[in-house]
């Protein structure tokens, strides 16, 4: 039995005693129930700083959550999170964009589609120095300009570089598809 297993039970064989014995003042109860709670708290933390953390994935994750973020919002990530060498490449286009063409397609995009929804799983990083590679799948679902919501799933690799202290998209490559507009 693991330790937050033994904890339920715990609280739970108190809560039922506690109702047992008749105890009359459902503040004293209140009490207790909170007094455990805070107790809970309290052990949920101390596990949480057991388990390890890379903060540099965490910073590079943040990085293009940010940018996922900034793209519901309808605005411009390209400028902000992306390198001026930068290299796109999706299954939609025969060659890979510059950030001239992404800005581009970004400023025709938020005229004529939103983004309502999307979801993004983090399948791998790797990270050489101020270099680092992620792998993710993604779900995104968008309304189009004749009204109709258009979904696309499928992964992404990225490269950013870190860069003046901050990570930036130096390239990446799409695989999606796409289901019919409904």
């Amino acid at each position: 039995m693991n330790n937050h297993s033994k904890i339920g039970l715990k609280v739970s064989l108190l809560l039922i005693l506690s109702l047992l014995n008749g105890q009359s003042s459902l503040e004293k109860q209140l009490k207790e129930i909170n007094d455990l709670r805070a107790k809970l708290d309290g052990l949920k933390i101390e596990n949480k700083s057991n388990i390890p953390s890379n903060n540099i994935e965490d910073e590079i994750w943040s990085t293009i959550t940010s940018t996922w973020e900034s793209d519901l919002a309808g605005e411009d990530w390209v400028s902000k999170y992306c390198l001026k060498e930068v290299l796109a490449w999706n299954n939609d286009s025969p060659l890979p964009h510059d950030k001239t063409s992404l800005i581009r397609n970004r400023v025709y995009e938020s005229k004529n589609t939103k983004m309502l929804f999307y979801d993004i799983q983090k399948a791998g990083i790797t990270i050489k120095e101020n270099l680092a590679v992620v792998h993710y799948y993604f779900t995104v679902e968008s309304l189009n300009v004749g009204g109709k919501i258009e979904k696309n799933k499928g992964k992404l690799t990225d490269i950013l570089l870190k860069e003046n202290n901050k990570w930036k998209y130096l390239a990446w490559a799409e695989n999606k598809t796409s289901q019919p507009a409904k």
